[in-house]
């Protein structure tokens, strides 16, 4: 048996027995000799949470567990901020956008996390007031989404019973835009490669012609630019042939993917600022489109492409170039730091999808879907601690839970509170914690 733990200095007991200790020096531990059959593993370090497992020794064969975590009992809360309704933490991982609730209105506070200098965006009183509408007695914050770069922010509002939209500078400057929609729009996001960019959905304007037939009237829904400067331009398919009304889209770097009603999926480029040129059809055979779904298409790179049917979740199989279900009643989805798997949470169920061989024990084939374990209680903010560990929140705790499935996974309670929301800071190892309006930070969860 071989085994790799973090942090050092733990006690390693084999069926009740201690056989090893690891020092500040050397963090793994190796028996041999051992006659094949089960073995209960208890791995102790004081202050931690202990670490249990039975594995099975087999002849010929070193049993691994490489990557142990043991968490601390009592983690270490440093308040960040009070009275806040909601966060939002940049990519950058720099900045948090803070909702603040107020008796009669509300505003959004940046907070440098270096200098921890903050500073208003935004204020709902100062909102109505750049409207200039009389009519406006008040408007709703809905949600806010960074761009890739971290330098600015979308706000979707409710403005008199309408979506209207605000992008913001969150540098030392706050400066703001408000676009100036004719349509409904849908899925309007930053350019990830270009935040000075937006993309979004609508109908296509309408185009001037004699003929009034009803056949001319029917107009599709197309992609659209949206520049700084307010100028929107529609993205023009360099083949009129696959012209078709457009579901849903994916911007990755320099390329474009787009689901057509047709059932469809293409990938194109984005040449220039008004044409996409078409590269390929990705799917052999089309899916069957419900109008009245709402699709997503999840990826990180053109090779791995997965979509998402209100809650049915689909890969797009990269040897059959069809797609495959995968999973339904999908809340929400993850991919690994080491992109070989995705995390679902369906059901109050955690599974994995492997999209590459898992060489490491427990091994795994591509392709291969692994139930963890399932909850009787609502699970929600499922993300990734690290590449073998996952973190989440139940109604009133904060939970910690392997993925080695061998005998039974591991599972701490890092924390009780009154149905908090978590974020993990992948880059930082520091996870925020909002609890009754307040906001906390932790960053020695992981050693």
């Amino acid at each position: 048996m071989f085994f790799k733990t973090s942090p050092p200095g733990v006690s390693i007991h084999l069926d009740q027995k201690l056989q090893k200790k690891t020092n500040f020096f050397f963090d793994s531990a190796f028996f041999s000799g051992l006659l094949p059959g089960d073995y209960e593993i208890i791995i102790q370090k004081t202050g931690y949470h202990s670490w249990t497992k039975t594995l099975t020794v087999k002849e010929k064969q070193v049993i691994e567990a490489k990557y142990i975590t043991l968490f601390p009992k009592e983690p270490n809360l440093t308040p960040l901020a009070e009275d806040i309704k909601d966060f939002f933490p940049a990519p950058n991982n720099g900045k948090i956008i803070f909702w603040i609730e107020e008796e009669n209105d509300w505003r959004l506070n940046s907070l440098d996390l270096q200098t921890q200098e903050q500073k208003e965006i935004i204020s709902e009183p100062e909102l109505i007031k750049t409207l200039g509408s009389k009519k406006t007695a008040y408007i709703s914050f809905l949600n806010l989404i960074w761009s890739n770069d971290s330098k600015k922010i979308l706000i979707e509002v409710k403005n008199s019973g309408q979506k209207q939209y605000i992008i913001a500078e969150t540098g030392p400057e706050t400066s703001l835009f408000i676009p100036d929609f004719e349509a409904n729009i849908q899925k309007l996001a930053f350019n990830p490669n270009n935040s000075e960019e937006l993309f979004f959905l609508t109908i296509e304007p309408e185009k001037i012609s004699g003929n009034k037939s009803k056949e001319s009237q029917i107009r599709k829904q197309v992609i659209f630019r949206l520049s700084s400067d307010g100028q929107q331009t529609e993205l023009k398919v360099s083949a009129p042939s696959v012209e078709q009304n457009i579901i849903s889209y994916l911007i990755l770097d320099n390329n474009i993917i787009w689901l057509t009603d047709a059932g469809f999926l293409y990938q194109g480029q984005l040449v220039n600022s008004n044409k996409i040129e078409l590269l390929k059809i990705l799917n052999l055979k089309p899916i069957r489109v419900n109008k009245q779904a709402n699709y997503q298409i999840i990826a990180k790179d053109i090779s791995e492409i997965l979509l998402k049917e209100d809650e049915e979740l689909y890969y797009l199989n990269p040897e059959t170039h069809l797609f495959e279900q995968l999973f339904n009643a999908v809340k929400s989805i993850e991919f690994s730091q080491d992109m070989k798997k995705i995390l679902v949470l369906a059901n109050n169920q955690i599974s994995f999808f492997y999209l590459a061989q898992e060489r490491e024990q427990p091994q795994r084939e591509t392709g291969e879907k692994v139930s963890l374990t399932g909850f009787s209680e609502q699970i929600s903010n499922l993300s990734w601690l690290n590449n073998s560990y996952l973190i989440f929140q139940t109604k009133d705790a904060i939970k910690v839970i392997e993925i080695d499935n061998r005998s039974k996974p591991n599972m701490i309670e890092l924390f009780a509170f009154s149905q908090p929301k978590i974020f993990w800071n992948q880059k930082q190892k520091t996870l925020l914690v909002l609890t009754e309006n307040n906001l906390f930070s932790c960053s020695d969860i992981l050693k």
